[in-house]
Order: structure tokens, then C-alpha cells, then sequence
């Protein structure tokens, strides 16, 4: 009887190797047409964004000899160095403010003389690597999340430059969304506060619409967002794979130059899955404040406060006739910051 069994047995072994070898034919299959599918949508033959768009063209010296010479050098942990101003009095608590995508410390020398007056504070502005005078490629990063690690290494160097001086962390839009993603960082040095200014939470109800390749007055848009690329990137990290990075998204059109963010650069200024602003706003046990221009035109402000007060103990303010970057020059708006500040009992001592 045993005997009888015996070539069943050997069928059985026989057909589940074939069982195997067959699923991962399949599976080599499918992940060769995934990667095709991504690969296609990252490179895929596509035209100019924009008709005055110079590829040889670059932003980096014509803008490099406008800039004031900066005040502050700090060292990242790579060894660049990046660039800084102060305004205001040498206070024990200092707020480092982070500029927005396509702009860098200088263009923020307004909002911070603004913000200085209206806290008591000093306010240091800061060029993001890539940015105005710090050092690394324009509009990039070397991995995702190496603003957030810049912050960082800005934070220890002002915290133990001063016993006993505190940080409250500022930012606006991008500068906004970093700030986000440093909230979600362990083992770091801890803002006494956050002071958010028309922040780019990322993905959620705040997100507003991709901007559109027409204006409102039926002019081209200056910004173009390359969607099929980023859903190709985003298929490779998936996969695990990090080569095709530094692939731009995000190109801003000042003629006859173009200003082009890669989708690692892009990534690194916003709360990204599973770590979305959310979960962000919940690490946050420091008082936190955001301010948003009722008329914001890059993202839905009728949802910040709902989102901030559902998620943290923050306070939002909307300042009516506002837009996105207007807020960052709205008297009221630095009112509702000098408010915020006295109550929170976060000026100077």
C-alpha cells in the first residue's frame, strides 16, 4: 500500500515546484511592468514647462550678489554651511524663522524686522541649503528630510551658544511645512514654541488644488507641478528605490530663468505618509500658533483651523484680506502674533 502512495507523493513535490516557479515568473512579471509603468512616467519625453524655460540657465549668481552679507554661519552635520541674518535685540529667547519654496533669508528681511517689533524678540532668518548663500545644489537635497536635520543642527548650535536661551520655531509655507516635519523628530532640541505663517501641512484639508498652467487673468501660471513624475518617484520609493530622487516637480518660471525643486527637495518641505501633519500637530506640547490669509490662494484656509484645533491645542488666526504671501506683511496679522506672544508669556525675560 505504501508503495501505491509513493508516486502521488512525488507528483505532489513535482507539481509544487512548478507552482513555484511559475508564481514568481509572475512575480518577476509584474514587478518588471511596475517599474516599467514608473520609469515611463519619470522620463517620458515631455515639453518646456515653460516657453522662456533656459536649461543652462541659473539662478544661483545673479541672486548670490544682491544678498546682504549674513551675520550668522552655522555647519551642518555634512560639513555645509549655511547662512544666516539677525534682527532686532539680543534676547534670551530667539526665533528662527524659515523661509518659503523659491525664496531665501533676504526676501524675508521685511517679515522678520516685522516680527522682531511685534514679539521683542530676535529673529534670526536662515538660508535653507540650496538657498540664497548657503551652501548644496540649488532647489535640492541629498536624501528626504535633510532641511529637518539642518534645522536641527541650527537649534543645538543656538541653544548651546547661550545658557539658558530658548527657540521658538517660525516658518512660512515650506519653512511652515519643516517645522511640521521637525515635530515628528525624537532625541531633538525642543522649540518653546512654533509661530506658523500660511504652512504647507501637505496632504490633508488644507491641501489646496494644484495650480493651474493658466492664471486667473488667462496669463501663463509662473508655477508648474509635474504630477506624473511625482506619482512615478513616489512608485519607486515604494519599491524601495531612492535613485531618481533628484528628478525635478516643481519648476518656478522668473524669465528668463526657471527655478526647479526636485522631488526629493519637495518631499523634505512637507509632512509625508504615514507621518502627515496630523500626527505632527499631535507631537506638538509647546504652544503653537498659525496665521493664514483668509484669501490664500495656494491652500484651503477655511480648513486650518478646524484641522489645528482637532489635532493640537494650537490657535489659529485667519486675517481677513489676506493672501498667501501677503500675510507675511499683515499688520493685523503681526498684531494677532504680539497677542499671542503676551498671553503665551513667551517674550523676553
Amino acid at each position: 500500500m505504501n508503495n501505491t502512495h509513493m508516486p502521488t507523493r512525488g507528483k505532489t513535490r513535482f507539481f509544487s515546484r512548478k507552482t513555484l516557479i511559475r508564481s514568481l515568473q509572475i512575480f518577476v512579471s509584474i514587478a518588471i511592468v511596475y517599474l516599467g509603468i514608473a520609469a515611463g512616467l519619470i522620463y517620458w519625453p515631455r515639453s518646456a514647462p515653460f516657453p522662456a524655460m533656459d536649461q543652462a540657465a541659473t539662478v544661483t549668481d545673479p541672486i548670490r550678489e544682491k544678498l546682504s552679507t549674513p551675520d550668522l554661519q552655522f555647519t551642518a552635520r555634512d560639513g555645509s554651511v549655511l547662512v544666516a541674518k539677525r534682527y532686532g535685540p539680543d534676547t534670551d529667547r530667539v526665533i528662527l524663522l524659515l523661509h518659503g519654496v523659491a525664496s531665501n533669508q533676504a526676501q524675508m528681511a521685511m517679515p522678520a524686522a516685522m516680527l522682531s517689533d511685534a514679539s521683542g524678540l530676535e529673529v534670526i532668518t536662515l538660508d535653507l541649503r540650496g538657498h540664497g548663500l548657503s551652501d548644496g545644489r540649488r532647489n535640492d537635497v541629498d536624501y528626504i528630510g535633510q532641511y529637518t536635520d539642518d534645522v536641527e543642527d541650527v537649534l543645538r548650535t543656538l541653544v548651546a551658544e547661550t545658557e539658558g536661551r530658548t527657540v521658538i520655531l517660525a516658518g512660512h509655507s515650506m519653512g511652515g511645512g519643516i517645522a511640521m516635519r521637525y515635530a515628528l523628530k525624537n532625541d531633538v532640541p525642543k522649540p518653546s514654541a512654533y509661530l506658523l505663517f500660511a504652512p504647507n501641512f501637505g496632504e490633508g484639508p488644507t491641501e489646496g488644488k494644484r495650480e493651474r498652467e493658466e492664471g486667473a487673468d488667462g496669463a501663463p501660471s509662473f508655477v508648474h507641478f509635474d504630477l506624473p513624475r511625482m506619482i512615478g518617484q513616489i512608485m519607486m520609493n515604494v519599491a524601495g528605490i531612492h535613485a531618481f530622487d533628484d528628478q525635478p516637480i516643481l519648476y518656478f518660471n522668473f524669465p528668463p530663468q526657471v527655478q526647479a525643486y526636485s522631488y526629493r527637495a519637495v518631499m523634505s518641505g512637507q509632512p509625508v505618509r504615514p507621518d502627515t501633519s496630523d500626527k505632527a500637530l499631535r507631537a506638538i506640547d509647546v504652544p503653537l500658533f498659525v496665521v493664514i490669509g483668509e484669501d490664500d490662494e495656494v491652500f484651503n484656509a477655511a480648513a486650518f483651523e478646524g484641522f489645528v484645533s482637532a489635532n493640537s491645542d494650537g490657535e489659529t488666526q485667519t486675517i481677513a484680506g489676506e493672501n498667501h504671501v501677503s500675510i507675511l506683511f499683515s499688520k493685523p496679522g503681526y498684531d494677532a502674533v504680539r497677542n499671542w506672544i503676551a498671553i503665551q508669556n513667551l517674550g523676553a525675560n
